[in-house]
């Protein structure tokens, strides 16, 4: 990952705000779908930023995404998001960049990631 620290420096911003770090545990599990995953994702609805993190990430946007019903949004969504070990990746380089919440969020997605990659065989739970 080759991202200047210019670039970095507002990644982090962006997610500090409007990022989420994310470890999901996948009911059904298949050779397409991992049983746990590590994500870095962000939603929003100016497109013009997503791209921006899409290019980072080296991703396509996702979206656009109608609002929810009852939401009080009105605007289309658009999102970026980077899984596997490319999200760990990014994890550790923003973590230093990071309040404290969000930085005890990257620990704990980590340790699960580390203890699936040295026990692939383990029954997950969410991490909390």
């Amino acid at each position: 990952m080759t991202v200047s620290s210019k670039d970095l420096y507002w990644a982090a911003g962006l997610l500090e705000g409007e990022g989420s770090f994310v470890w999901k545990v996948s009911k059904k599990s298949s050779k397409k779908t991992p049983p746990a995953s590590a994500s870095v994702q962000a939603y929003m609805s100016d497109r013009d930023v997503i791209e921006k993190l899409a290019g980072l990430f080296k991703v396509n946007v996702l979206g656009p995404y109608k609002p929810a019903r009852g939401s009080m949004g009105k605007l289309n969504r658009y999102a970026a998001k980077v899984d596997g070990s490319q999200a760990i990746g990014w994890m550790m380089a923003l973590y230093p960049l990071l309040g404290t919440r969000r930085r005890e969020r990257i620990r704990s997605v980590i340790a699960n990631w580390k203890t699936r990659r040295a026990h692939p065989k383990l029954v997950w739970r969410r991490a909390r």
